[in-house]
């Protein structure tokens, strides 16, 4: 054998292995690129299942919330009427006795602070706080009143209670629809329909 002989025997059998090398180099780039192919698409299956029920779930707290709103706002509609009824001078001979009007609006703000202090959960602090106040607001007014109706009662002195209901009047009348309106507020930007007003 001449060396030219053993230098094209090195170069094909050098060239053999290479050519080898590199279809092995290509299977194995092509089996991994199959792999790494099927491993994308389960993290993405994963992902969007993941994404589906997260969304499910978003979807439906946000749907109860809004029925929790809904419940919240008419209890508290309710509760004001109540109150503001009770609070009313004038009454005509077939109207509720002023008794009546306090025990309604008694219930319906017993009512209100139930159903709150079950779902407060759905609301954060901020909120929470305000909407406390709006009950603490009906509370006052009714102890206030209280004292009105033990002054009719008794006879007491008519100008305590007279300045007690003028007092309640206007914490029913006043205070409690400026506080309802900024609940309103909150309740419309937490459904999505406003911004909140700062």
């Amino acid at each position: 054998m001449t060396t030219t002989d053993l230098v094209i025997t090195i170069f094909s059998t050098t060239g053999i292995v290479g050519l080898l090398l590199l279809g092995l180099g290509l299977l194995a780039r092509s089996l991994y690129g199959q792999v790494l192919h099927r491993d994308l698409e389960t993290h993405k299956s994963n992902l969007e299942k993941i994404t589906f029920e997260h969304n499910v779930r978003y979807e439906s707290l946000h749907i109860k919330r809004a029925e929790v709103i809904a419940k919240l706002y008419e209890t508290l509609h309710y509760a004001e009427i109540a109150s503001s009824r009770m609070v009313d001078y004038a009454r005509g001979p077939n109207e509720s006795t002023y008794q009546d009007d306090y025990k309604m609006a008694y219930d319906t703000s017993k009512a209100l602070l139930s159903f709150f202090n079950v779902n407060r959960i759905y609301f954060d602090k901020s909120l929470c706080d305000k909407i406390e106040v709006f009950i603490n607001a009906l509370i006052r007014g009714l102890s206030e009143f209280q004292v009105v109706l033990s002054g009719m009662d008794t006879q007491g002195n008519t100008d305590e209670y007279v300045k007690t209901w003028q007092k309640t009047w206007n914490r029913v009348k006043t205070d409690l629809p400026q506080i309802r309106e900024e609940l309103e507020d909150q309740f419309r930007y937490l459904l999505g329909l406003e911004p909140p007003e700062s």
